[in-house]
């Protein structure tokens, strides 16, 4: 396991458990029916659909592989994260990013198991993806719901964490990575990560609205990779999927600070 994977994962498991503490007993609802689907719709069908045709239409080559498996797999690990420091619905990020992840999972590996066939691939990869981020975030709702009082006294210092963890990500993804993409490669990858904030328009509510947007803006880069690696593509590939990170955890922490700097603010009682 390398230094990226090991800090991927520690990533991965503190942004979930944080934001799974953040998820209050009398948090709103699920989304209506029909929103909830046409989201799950647009993160898994309407963005892979355009990053296809942009790849196609434009000639991206390799770059163009990583940006169709990056936009093909919702569910990023640091989505709640990105919707608790933004300030959205803590709930409605964890739903929807379990439901995105659930999505990715059966998509992206179901496209890995067409391609390569080794079922042991599939197990390795399922197992990843729910050890090192579906149940620190079932633990720390439960947590929450049963303990509240250790859940308050947990959730500040690993956000703390959590977010010192995702600027060491961004940096090192910086130093190692800058220079695998070209400018008209990060260009294109910049349009579909804009795009993917947009299923947020299709909800109401300043906070649900948040959650949305950065839950679907961050991508599953893991498992994208995994098909990348099926797919047994070039260096240069993989390269641009960093790229694409780079790019994707720069605007989800652009949103949350606009965010929280045009936070309405709370009248004095």
């Amino acid at each position: 396991m390398t230094d990226e994977t090991l800090l991927v994962t520690a990533l991965s498991v503190a942004s979930t458990g944080s934001a799974g503490l953040s998820v209050s007993a009398t948090a709103a609802g699920p989304l209506p029916r029909a929103q909830g689907s046409m989201v799950l719709a647009c993160n898994a069908l309407v963005l892979p659909a355009l990053a296809w045709l942009l790849q196609d239409t434009v000639g991206l080559g390799l770059a163009g592989i990583a940006l169709v498996m990056a936009a093909a797999a919702p569910g990023g690990s640091t989505g709640p994260l990105m919707s608790v420091l933004a300030g959205g619905d803590p709930a409605t990020a964890a739903r929807l990013f379990a439901s995105a992840t659930l999505v990715g999972m059966t998509g992206s590996l179901a496209a890995t198991l067409s391609i390569d066939g080794d079922f042991t691939k599939l197990v390795a990869a399922l197992g990843f993806v729910v050890v090192a981020s579906v149940c620190p975030l079932a633990l720390g709702v439960v947590l929450r719901a049963q303990r509240p009082s250790w859940a308050r006294r947990l959730a500040r210092p690993l956000t703390v964490i959590s977010v010192v963890l995702l600027v060491a990500t961004v940096l090192l993804f910086c130093v190692r990575h800058g220079a695998d993409v070209t400018g008209t490669e990060l260009g294109w990858i910049s349009v579909v990560v804009v795009a993917s904030f947009t299923p947020a328009l299709l909800v109401r509510g300043r906070q649900r609205r948040l959650a949305v947007a950065q839950v679907s803006a961050t991508r599953n880069l893991t498992l994208a990779l995994l098909v990348l690696t099926a797919l047994d593509v070039e260096p240069r590939a993989t390269g641009a999927l960093f790229g694409y990170g780079l790019v994707m955890y720069v605007a989800t922490a652009a949103v949350a600070l606009v965010a929280r700097w045009t936070a309405p603010k709370e009248c004095p009682a």
